[in-house]
């Protein structure tokens, strides 16, 4: 007598040949859970940088258009710095160019689109009207803090950027 697909479909092998299928199926669906997940999880972090990097240009950007036509008063302006980032540089377009110690800095603040760095350099740009460096300056950067705290003083020139603290110098 010949097995029939029936018989065989209820024997023990069927039932082993049959696990073995929902295991590696068990194991595909895994890891696309897993590699979907991950990527996913990815890309909300990359946004999450870039809402941190929009809202410390934004809140700049406030900072410096409050007292922009307050010529003579001096402000503090707390900033969160975003995560990554080592210093916090604001470059004077107009001199720039001159500066001797951060040559790439200046090089880029020359070409007029930007004037606020975070280093390592980012894509992002961020350029502020008006903006100036502390009077005999043309490029300040701050070691990045999580909270930085500047002082913004209006002038007839524009707004001059400094640490609030005096204890802290450009350029460190």
């Amino acid at each position: 007598m010949k097995p029939t697909l029936r018989a065989f479909l209820r024997s023990k092998k069927a039932q082993l040949i049959g696990q073995v299928l929902m295991f590696i199926l068990a194991v595909i669906v895994f890891t696309l859970v897993i590699s979907f997940g991950y990527k996913f999880i990815n890309q909300v972090l990359e946004k999450q940088k870039t809402v941190a990097l929009i809202d410390f240009s934004n809140t700049l950007k406030e900072g410096v258009e409050r007292i922009k036509f307050m010529q003579g008063s001096t402000t503090k302006l707390e900033l969160k710095v975003p995560s990554g980032y080592e210093k916090v540089c604001f470059a004077d377009n107009e001199n720039a160019a001159n500066n001797k110690m951060f040559p790439l800095l200046a090089q880029l603040a020359s070409y007029k689109d930007q004037n606020v760095f975070l280093q390592p350099i980012q894509d992002f740009k961020i350029k502020i009207e008006g903006l100036r460096v502390k009077k005999g300056g043309s490029i300040c950067c701050l070691p990045a803090q999580n909270n930085l705290v500047l002082k913004l003083e209006s002038a007839k020139e524009g707004v001059y950027v400094s640490p609030w603290e005096d204890y802290i110098t450009c350029n460190q």
